[in-house]
Order: C-alpha cells, then structure tokens, then sequence
C-alpha cells in the first residue's frame, strides 16, 4: 500500500517533466488530478450544473499548461493545481451571481408582476425554467433587438451610450427596446413556471 505522499511526489515528477516540455507527463498529470480537482470544484457548490463544473476542471488545466513556468516547487503540484482551481471557481462563481442578477433584473422588467400571484417573487425569478425560457425567447429576437436588450439589461449602460454603441438614436434604440421587451413578453407567456415553496 502506497503512502498518500506517493501520490503527491508522483504528481511533482510529472509536473516537473512536463515542465521541461513532456506533453505526456502533462496528460497523466490530468489523468491523475481530474477527479480530486472536480470533487474540488463541486465542494463549493453541489449544485454547479455538470456541464458547467466540466468546463472549469478544462480552464483549470488549461491555466496549469500556461503557468507551467511559475511553478518553483515550493508546493506540492496537487497544491499548485488545488490553487488555480480555487481561484477559477470562485470566478465562476462570481461570473454566474452576476449573470443571475442580470437576467433576473430583465425578468423583472419584461414579465408581469401578476404572474407572480402565488409564488414568492425571488424564488420564481430564479427558476431555472423561467431561465431557459428567457434564454429561448432572446435567442429568437432580431440581432439589433438582441443588441439593445443586451446594452441596456446586462451592460447597464445609459441609454445614451447604448444607443450610440448600437449606432442608432436614442428614440430608434428605445424602440428596439421596446419591442425586444414585448417579443420576450409574448414568448414567455402569462403564466411563470411554478416554484416549489
């Protein structure tokens, strides 16, 4: 039976192998670490979609290949990957509150307060149906109506700026604006999806 170090040691070597160019040390480097740095990621939210968890473990590899140079051997390579991959999900993280805020914010602004009649307004604005319908429903807008959803909801840009950025009026922008709100209106129905309580 091998002792935990062993683990850590081998993990070194690779690293330092792949330092000195050896692709394939790299590749049982990942072949060795990607279990323990996707339990990792997942510690800090079980509730990180699979896809989305996947992704980060791919940018956490990929930032160790191009940080190969940095690493001085102070630390073991499992501490040197746990690193970059504590630095990645909490950016995840960050990247998903923003978005949700984002999107929620345009939720509130396109949907009907009335379909909120029986369900607490937070928890439906972050209904993962709700979402993808929202997602559904821009996705099929017009790109310069995409546009202006996208400088005024998620940039939160002045409307000015916006519509300067979107090289119209202001009055043209308001009008995309306005339709883009009352296309994603129609495409989400009356009714939001229920929440359980």
């Amino acid at each position: 039976m091998s002792r935990p170090n062993d683990f850590s040691d081998l993990c070194t070597r690779l690293l330092r192998r792949a330092q000195k160019g050896d692709v394939r040390s790299f590749g049982e480097l990942y072949v060795s670490l990607k279990p323990v740095v996707t339990r990792y990621v997942k510690s800090f939210d079980r509730n990180l979609p699979r896809q989305d968890a996947e992704d980060v473990v791919q940018e956490v590899f990929l930032k160790a290949w191009q940080a190969l140079a940095s690493f001085r051997g102070d630390a073991s390579a499992k501490t040197f990957i746990l690193t970059i991959t504590r630095h990645a999900v909490l950016n995840e993280l960050s990247r998903r509150r923003v978005n949700a805020a984002r999107w929620s914010a345009l939720v509130k602004t396109v949907v009907s307060p009335t379909s909120f009649r029986h369900h607490d307004r937070p928890a439906a604005l972050y209904s993962e149906e709700l979402l993808r319908r929202l997602y559904k429903a821009i996705n099929r807008l017009t790109d310069k109506q995409r546009q202006a959803i996208e400088l005024d909801q998620l940039l939160d840009l002045p409307r000015p700026d916006a519509a300067r950025l979107a090289g119209c009026s202001r009055e043209q922008f308001a009008d995309r604006l306005y339709r883009a709100k009352m296309r994603i209106r129609q495409a989400l129905g009356r009714r939001v999806p229920s929440v359980p309580p």
